[in-house]
């Protein structure tokens, strides 16, 4: 994570990286860069309680590479804490909505399975169904990934696509 001022802004950019969240009760701007990656953005705008987190695999099945230094790189628990650090700061559950994004298709794909970026869309729209949060907008899948800027006094989210280049095959 990483915090700093813009002038331009007049207000704080707090940038977020696989694995973070960022939760806050102040007016302030949540940013991160998305491939296959999905955030979530939650928020209560009766409390003015806002956050996003980046998580990069739907869950513990699709981590080939046992990666384990940080469980919030996975749906499950990144979408868990980010919920329970919301309701930490007065955020109520029946109240918080959500917007989703990423999920890009950015690494050639040979196979019939979904590609990750289609199985963190797909995990976080179910998750978030099943724990009855309403998902306002999404900019999901497509062939792009996406710089995201969430502005929490508005909740307002800004998205920027991002040219793929060089591709990676991915068996």
């Amino acid at each position: 994570m990483y915090k700093s001022y813009s002038n331009k802004h007049e207000n704080s950019i707090v940038t977020i990286y696989a694995g973070e969240y960022y939760v806050t009760d102040s007016n302030e701007i949540i940013s991160t860069v998305l491939g296959s990656c999905v955030a979530v953005c939650l928020y209560d705008s009766i409390n003015k309680v806002s956050g996003m987190n980046h998580f990069m695999l739907p869950n513990i099945s699709f981590n080939e590479e046992n990666m384990t230094n940080s469980e919030n790189r996975y749906g499950q628990p990144a979408i868990e804490t980010l919920l329970n650090e919301l309701i930490k700061l007065g955020a109520d559950k029946n109240r918080i909505k959500a917007k989703i994004f990423g999920g890009g298709n950015v690494l050639k794909h040979n196979s019939n399975k979904a590609t990750i970026g289609e199985a963190n869309v797909e995990f976080a729209k179910l998750y978030l169904k099943n724990l009855g949060i309403e998902i306002e907008k999404e900019d999901v899948g497509s062939n792009t990934g996406r710089n995201i800027t969430f502005v929490t006094k508005t909740n307002t989210v800004f998205v920027k696509k991002i040219k793929i280049g060089d591709v990676v095959l991915q068996n």
